[in-house]
């Protein structure tokens, strides 16, 4: 008998897209991938020979092939590990009669506006306004006060997102997004909020742990390494804790994978955003090396119907640091990364980018040329290994 297939939207062009897939496949499941252009995805062929080429914005045609699909095949569920494509996603499952979390609170969600808009009783948000306009941009943001943070009400991975130091600094950059927005037309003007990021991973309304993560320099916000979990006091735990069970509910986000990113601000926590889908990043990678709970085979099983148990059976830390190179050009690979002193705590080593490619640095996730996860039993212990791997490291660019 055939196996059931399982549907992927679109997806994470690496990383945890890739872990999707083969996850899918070890749970006996064929993964089908439906996809405007299978050549983007660095998948094996299987995957390729498994996919279909459909316009994957369009929830008619969808339909309609997922249609055909039923009439020699069962489908198992549908998903998609693709910030882009999650609502769809859920607005295709619940068509077809599949489990998934409610496909309205997860499209409001999206939008960084309407997340604002409902988190603002509760003290989560920042000073925060709406431009329509650079002019508009540059009066919020002396309202504000500098710095401010610039960013489109949509997007992932931090594109887009920029601080901004003085009325020049808006000008340029507000006007940059109005030119490349094609909805709303609308960015967000918000208060730069100091203090330590974390991000909250939650299943099914539930708190797993906490990560902190590591931001590169300003202007930008690139996340350069993770930790899970954070090392962090009781008290702050706690207050974490409480702001991603207030944002959740807020949004009506109940089931599945959610990613609450925050900073710990003179002991407030305020609320950068809040994702209704599996932390990136390679983040669930960390918490399966960390505490042995793998969140990425919950969440295929539990759009599959089946029952899930989240079981924690490890107590250990698990961080990814990603590398960066200092200025665009060329790359030509890394030097230094036979890593032998550290083969009992490396999880995983992969440089990203092809040698030869051109890296042009835009100050998100596109810069990373690759990285490196590590386990150990204490967060001293991981801080060490991490640093001199890191220290160790050197990126070919000319």
């Amino acid at each position: 008998m055939d196996k059931p297939i399982f549907i992927f939207v679109e997806s994470n062009t690496s990383g945890t897209g890739r872990l999707f897939i083969e996850t899918a496949k070890l749970l006996d499941f064929e993964p089908v991938l439906l996809c405007k252009n299978a050549d983007i995805y660095d998948f094996p062929e299987y995957v390729k020979k498994h996919s279909y080429v459909v316009d994957t914005s369009d929830l008619s045609q969808l339909i309609s092939l997922c249609k055909t699909l039923e009439q020699s095949r069962d489908i198992a569920g549908v998903f998609s590990s693709s910030e882009y494509y999650i609502s769809i996603a859920a607005q295709l499952a619940q068509r077809l009669g599949k489990y998934s979390g409610n496909a309205k609170h997860i499209q409001n969600t999206r939008s960084k506006l309407f997340q604002r808009t409902q988190l603002e009783q509760h003290g989560l948000n920042p000073k925060y306004a709406i431009a329509r306009s650079v002019e508009e941009a540059v009066r919020h943001a002396q309202t504000i006060g500098f710095p401010v943070v610039v960013k489109p009400i949509h997007g992932s991975g931090s594109v887009g997102v920029r601080m901004c130091n003085c009325p020049l600094d808006v000008i340029e950059h507000s006007k940059h997004l109005l030119s490349k927005i094609d909805e709303d037309n609308t960015i967000l003007v918000e208060e730069m909020v100091s203090g330590q990021e974390y991000s909250v991973e939650m299943f099914n309304g539930e708190v797993i742990g906490i990560t902190k993560k590591y931001v590169g320099d300003p202007p930008f916000f690139v996340e350069i390494g993770h930790e899970f979990p954070a090392d962090i006091s009781t008290d702050n735990y706690q207050r974490i804790v409480n702001a991603a069970h207030t944002a959740v509910r807020e949004l009506g986000l109940t089931w599945g994978p959610i990613h609450v990113e925050l900073r710990l601000a003179s002991l407030r926590p305020v609320i950068m955003e809040v994702n209704p889908r599996l932390a990136g990043d390679m983040i669930p990678v960390l918490i399966q090396q960390a505490y042995g709970i793998d969140l990425i085979e919950a969440t295929i099983q539990l759009a599959a119907g089946r029952s899930v148990r989240i079981t924690k059976t490890h107590d250990r830390v698990a961080a990814i640091r990603f590398f960066m190179p200092k200025s665009s050009g060329i790359f030509h690979g890394m030097n230094n990364w036979s890593f032998d002193k550290w083969k009992d705590t490396i999880v995983r080593f992969e440089i990203t980018k092809k040698p030869g490619s051109k890296i042009d640095l835009h100050g998100d996730f596109t810069d990373r040329v690759g990285y490196v996860i590590c386990v150990a039993e204490t967060s001293k212990d991981i801080h060490r290994v991490i640093e001199e791997i890191c220290s160790s490291v050197q990126i070919n660019m000319q």
